[in-house]
């Protein structure tokens, strides 16, 4: 898998979850072991799967039900930058 980020990758480092919702690298992994967010351990580094990194993004206040595609809001995230 490349360095970018694209829209059907499964899994995604702690710092690309970070510059993808533009919070530091801390804040995910204080995210993780809160378990907001969930992760999985791969050969000893932590990746956030895409369907965690949905859920976390559709329970976040604020953001209307007709507005949460999970599919989209990922694809967003994933193809800016």
């Amino acid at each position: 898998m490349s360095s970018s980020s694209a829209p059907d990758q499964l899994l995604f480092s702690i710092a690309t979850v970070a510059d993808m919702l533009g919070l530091g690298q801390t804040k995910v992994y204080r995210l993780v072991k809160e378990g907001k967010l969930r992760a999985v351990r791969l050969d000893g580094v932590i990746r956030i799967p895409r369907d965690s990194l949905e859920q976390y993004i559709n329970s976040l206040p604020g953001v209307r039900p007709e507005e949460r595609d999970d599919a989209e809001a990922v694809a967003t995230l994933t193809t800016e930058g």
